[in-house]
């Protein structure tokens, strides 16, 4: 039970042990780059960390306290033999008895460092152009986005807006609602979305109104803007986009675990790995990955 079926093997795998030390944070910033690369180019191996999920996911349910998430690398769809799925449930069990459980949580939303963020603003600032996002592809009306770019985008606006509410920054706010209400107005079945993010720009516009309300007002739009697209890129962008600002302001440590990526476009995933696994102590380099992982995410076809 300790190696895959042959079918399965590929010379250079890592054991179970290595892959819970992996995924229970026990690794260094290289090591956990190779394994990243390794688990986005093998089968077997993911679909370990897939079962494993999958398992932890089911016993936490049962237990009363809801989901789990992994550091998610995209799982291919395809037709698996009964025994490769036995081997997957094995190993599920082997990761699981490695301590998976107690690192199997749901990845806390970024609203909390958003606002620690703002609130840090005095001695951390952020560079005047924070909210210039690093796209190439620019919306006009002659080019549109495809839904992957605008949902993506509309994660990482929604990072932004929430910043600049938090910062007291109403014209920022008001040109971020509208952005997302754009966005949003190019996706089918979005219109509820859209015009809630319409409404959130004419309110900011507006002298009265309270932050709160306005803070309020933009999370509402928030849900309806990712039930209307794809939630995975969706969530990917709006982490992307905190931790780039993050790192925008200088301030060093490690990267808050990314959401579940299971359904996001391969070439998104080595770029998300790559920014996971920057180093903790070094702004410059998770800035220069987080912000490649923006522009990518953004601009996909």
């Amino acid at each position: 039970m300790s190696t895959p079926p042959p079918s399965e093997l590929r010379p250079g795998c890592p054991g179970t042990e290595r892959l819970a030390a992996f995924l229970e944070g026990r690794v260094d910033a290289v090591e956990r780059g190779e394994l990243v690369a390794h688990l986005a180019d093998c089968d077997a191996c993911r679909e370990i960390v897939v079962e494993a999920h999958a398992l932890a996911a089911e016993l936490e349910s049962d237990a009363g306290r809801g989901g789990a998430e992994v550091v998610a690398f995209p799982a291919r769809r395809r037709q698996r033999p009964r025994r490769a799925l036995a081997w997957g449930a094995a190993a599920a069990l082997l990761l699981a008895a490695a301590g998976l459980l107690t690192w199997l949580r749901p990845p806390a939303d970024p609203g909390a460092a958003l606002a620690g963020l703002a609130a840090a603003a005095a001695q951390a600032p952020l560079p005047a152009d924070w909210g210039e996002a690093p796209w190439t592809v620019l919306r006009s009306d002659r080019t549109t986005l495809s839904e992957r770019a605008s949902a993506f985008r509309l994660g990482a606006r929604s990072a932004d807006l929430e910043l600049a509410l938090a910062l007291g920054d109403r014209s920022a706010a008001r040109r971020f609602a509208a952005e997302c209400a754009g966005l949003l107005a190019e996706i089918p079945f979005a219109d509820a979305a859209a015009e809630a993010y319409r409404a959130l720009a004419a309110a900011l516009a507006e002298p009265a109104g309270t932050p709160a309300r306005a803070s309020h007002e933009a999370a509402v739009a928030r849900r309806g803007a990712r039930e209307a697209v794809e939630p995975a890129l969706f969530d990917l962008g709006r982490w992307a986009e905190t931790e780039r600002l993050i790192a925008a302001t200088g301030r060093a440590g490690r990267p808050r675990r990314p959401p579940s990526l299971a359904s996001v476009p391969e070439p998104l995933a080595p770029l998300a790995g790559a920014a996971a696994a920057a180093p903790p102590d070094d702004a410059a380099a998770r800035l220069r990955a987080f912000a490649r992982l923006v522009a990518a995410g953004g601009d996909q076809r």
